[in-house]
């Protein structure tokens, strides 16, 4: 049970600040943050990152995907990006351009976790998003992380 809780409290947490704090006027100050050294801790900066998602200022996506290709493929941290990133896809209100840097993003934290390519290409990240859906990966029924 004490495996379950640690588990989900990271996401239950980024989740939370999100929801309190993550909104379009502070999106330039998470995009700042995402660089802070005194925010060096795993935790703090999975924070940041759901907040940053959440706010979307310009030039999000490149500090996302930068962040997630600093990050080891097997980080824990990691698989709780890619869960926020499918949630933010599915159930919150975005653009239909919004809608497609998720979509790269999630794309990009799967070719990290799965493939172990620190920097994607954008022809590397097409064909996922192009396998991603044609296996109606993006439907609401979906399984969100393997």
């Amino acid at each position: 049970m004490q495996n379950l809780v640690a588990y989900a409290l990271p996401f239950s947490m980024g989740r939370n600040a999100a929801d309190l704090s993550g909104n379009r006027k502070l999106g330039q100050v998470f995009l700042a943050l995402m660089d802070d050294p005194l925010l060096s801790k795993p935790i703090k900066r999975y924070i940041v990152f759901c907040l940053l998602i959440r706010s979307k200022p310009a030039g999000w996506l490149n500090i996302a995907r930068k962040y997630v290709s600093a990050m080891k493929r097997d980080d824990l941290y990691l698989r709780h990006m890619l869960h926020v990133a499918i949630k933010q896809f599915k159930e919150e209100i975005n653009t239909e351009a919004e809608r497609l840097e998720l979509k790269e993003l999630i794309a990009s934290v799967r070719l990290r976790r799965e493939v172990n390519i620190k920097v994607p290409s954008t022809g590397e990240i097409k064909r996922t998003i192009g396998k991603l859906d044609a296996g109606d990966f993006w439907d609401e029924g979906r399984s969100e992380v393997s």
